[in-house]
């Protein structure tokens, strides 16, 4: 029996990318996006690929053109075929986001399944396209494929075969599985993303296929062959003469969606990125954006830009007097977002607001920037986001694990070794103001549980400051678990200083998910000068929540340093019984290295805890809390006042609790 392999993160399943494009009809509503991900056009072992992805296509067949987002399946003209002999179960089916996942890249909301994960061993089956007119030369089959190899010794395969007739067909290509998941490398591979992992569906783990057509091909069909491995996953399939590309970009540009397009002006962001994506650099580049909402047809994604460098950066920045908004809407996908940066490097976005547009729930944005690994391996890097504003829920609550800024996409699991390549090294935010979120900012790296609790990847040089979170509309939602302000998770050489967290709380009194200002885990680096003020906890009768300051939790053998921090007017919402576990805490000192001979140091000095409620309460608290399993730490020199009146003697006000065996220095607080 197959046991589900899931990739475990701490408070997020951080997957999450995108696309689709001109001329598609996914979108009902109009809301055409941009092509899918494009393959490095230096990449020899993408024997199927004929360039970069390209926009605007001139269409010559433009049947079939499926996104597979109607309910009705098989879509309206295409048969599935029954091949093999030994079951009557079709395994060619539609998958949505309340199954697997979502569609390609995390942007629309379905995809086409062969379900090899679930079809007996020897399974082979079809479905075939209604028949459209005659390809011409040049024309190619495009489309995204998903493909994650199991943990055994199944092997599943894709062919793909043409028809000049829709009677008689012959092969064209075959993708063969492989249960050695380092072959997703190899261009006539099935497996498409480099660690073997789940049988859900990892937005990082798709890729886009060019495949040549014979000339004269009126229908075409996909067989799928079971090894009872694991889901073979395609979408946006169409046919299409891709147009030249032009020069790389250098120089100056610019965004105005007043003035008609050129060599130099872009009308939309979708329209840059997918240029700039298509073409790379040969020279820095400067993108001025005219001031004003840019609306509907303008989330957009970066694929990895060839010729990028520490000298040929790309700067995006806001030219003018008044703000540059992004305000697009989302899709009924869990996983939107308005910019995503997918393997790209080298970028600046200054002064680039964004806002979610969206009046339904179908519409609502769940991330505003978001940094992911091109194919999970290749990590966006030296990204700077700075001197903006995010606003994310539209006219609603915003989403739960809704999040403004958010860098992810390292491949590999509960018991396999991560991919340090798709890390998001040298990330910089500064000056960033996000409202109406459930959370603030973050980075995850997948948590090792095999053989013990631990990362093996890491984001390197992480950089957020002058931040400010929640000063209009507070951070925290009534819909989500753990509301967090920033969470750095899995970084080293963390700098994080000069933010104000002005609100945070999770008001759903429903809701035992917990509440934290700064959740830095399995990190190192520094924490300092940050302001922490007006956290709530809502829910009345349970204990369960915790609300927690500052969280520090080191990865093994290296130090976090937590000092000058502020931190005041916490309180919780509970009146149950009288509870002697602290469930509120201003600095939490932690261990999530579980693993034998810890040199892990947790340190916190300077900083300055008031804490006090406006009547007695029910429940304990602690200035400082220390782990208790033999955690060394090393704290001083704090002023901790804690003022919080208790109804019993069972509730307690701590101003520093420390049930540990194991320190370093604890002294002169």
């Amino acid at each position: 029996m197959k046991v589900l392999l899931l990739l475990t993160l701490f408070f997020v399943a951080c997957v999450y990318p995108v696309t689709a494009q001109d001329k598609r009809i996914d979108y009902p509503n109009g809301d055409n996006l941009i092509t899918p991900e494009m393959e490095k056009s230096n990449a020899p072992f993408l024997m199927d690929n004929l360039g970069p992805q390209f926009n605007n296509p001139q269409l010559e067949s433009l049947t079939p053109s499926e996104g597979f987002e109607s309910a009705t399946f098989p879509p309206t003209g295409w048969t599935r075929i029954l091949m093999s002999t030994n079951t009557t179960t079709h395994y060619w089916i539609r998958t949505s986001s309340t199954t697997l996942g979502n569609g390609a890249y995390g942007m629309s909301f379905s995809t086409l399944n062969f379900n090899a994960f679930s079809a007996p061993v020897g399974t082979r089956q079809a479905i075939q396209t209604p028949n459209f007119p005659p390809t011409v030369s040049g024309e190619v089959l495009r489309f995204d494929l998903h493909y994650m190899a199991w943990t055994g010794a199944q092997v599943d395969s894709l062919i793909i075969q043409a028809s000049p007739d829709g009677v008689n067909f012959t092969d064209v290509i075959a993708y063969v599985g492989d249960t050695n998941q380092a072959n997703y490398l190899n261009a006539n591979s099935l497996v498409t993303v480099s660690r073997l992992a789940t049988s859900t569906i990892q937005d990082q783990g798709w890729i886009q296929k060019n495949i040549p057509l014979p000339v004269g091909t009126v229908a075409i069909r996909f067989i799928g062959y079971s090894g009872f491995g694991n889901n073979i996953l395609l979408d946006n399939i169409e046919t299409l003469v891709p147009p030249p590309v032009g020069p790389p970009l250098a120089g100056v540009y610019t965004i105005n969606s007043s003035n008609p397009p050129s060599g130099t002006n872009f009308q939309t962001f979708r329209a840059f990125a997918d240029s700039i994506s298509k073409r790379g650099v040969s020279g820095p580049v400067t993108v001025n954006v005219a001031p004003g909402i840019y609306g509907p047809g303008n989330r957009c994604i970066f694929f990895p830009i060839a010729g990028t460098s520490s000298t040929n950066r790309i700067t995006i920045q806001k030219s003018g007097a008044g703000e540059v908004v992004l305000a697009d809407t989302g899709t009924t996908s869990v996983n939107d977002f308005m910019i995503l940066i997918n393997g790209a490097d080298w970028m600046t976005f200054d002064g680039i607001d964004i806002r979610d547009g969206s009046l339904s729930l179908n519409g609502q944005l769940n991330r505003g920037y978001f940094l992911n690994a091109w194919r999970g391996f290749d990590g966006s890097r030296n990204i700077t986001i700075k001197n903006c504003h995010i606003v994310l829920g539209g006219v609603l609550n915003p989403p739960g694990a809704s999040i403004g800024i958010v860098a992810t996409g390292i491949m590999g699991s509960s018991s396999s070794q991560a991919e340090q390549t798709g890390s998001c090294d040298s990330l910089t935010v500064q000056n960033v103001r996000i409202n109406k979120s459930d959370r603030g900012i973050g980075t995850f790296v997948p948590v090792r549980t095999v053989p013990s609790q631990h990362v093996t990847a890491w984001h390197r040089k992480v950089e957020i400051s002058n931040c400010i979170l929640g000063d209009s509309i507070s951070i925290g939602s009534r819909t989500a678990p753990n509301v967090i302000g920033i969470i750095p998770q899995g970084t080293k050489d963390l700098n994080l200083f000069n933010n104000r967290i002005d609100s945070l709380g999770n008001y759903l009194t429903t809701s035992t998910g917990s509440v934290t200002g700064l959740a830095c885990q399995f990190s190192t680096g520094r924490v300092y000068n940050n302001v922490l003020r007006n956290m709530t906890s809502a829910h009345p009768t349970s204990a369960t929540p915790i609300l927690t300051g500052i969280q520090a939790g080191p990865n093994n053998g290296e130090d976090l340093y937590v000092y000058n921090n502020l931190l005041y007017n916490f309180v919780k919402g509970y009146t149950g019984t009288a509870t002697a576990t602290v469930i509120m805490q201003a600095i939490n000192l932690t261990n999530f290295w579980t693993g034998a001979g810890s040199t892990t140091i947790n340190h916190a000095y300077n900083n300055t805890i008031i804490m006090q409620t406006p009547a007695p309460v029910t429940y304990s608290s602690g200035g400082i809390t220390l782990f208790a399993a033999g955690l060394p730490v090393d704290v001083r020199n704090n002023c901790i006042i804690n003022k919080i009146s208790t109804t019993s003697a069972t509730a307690k006000a701590y101003g520093l609790t420390d049930p540990n065996g194991t320190r370093v220095f604890l002294n002169s607080n």
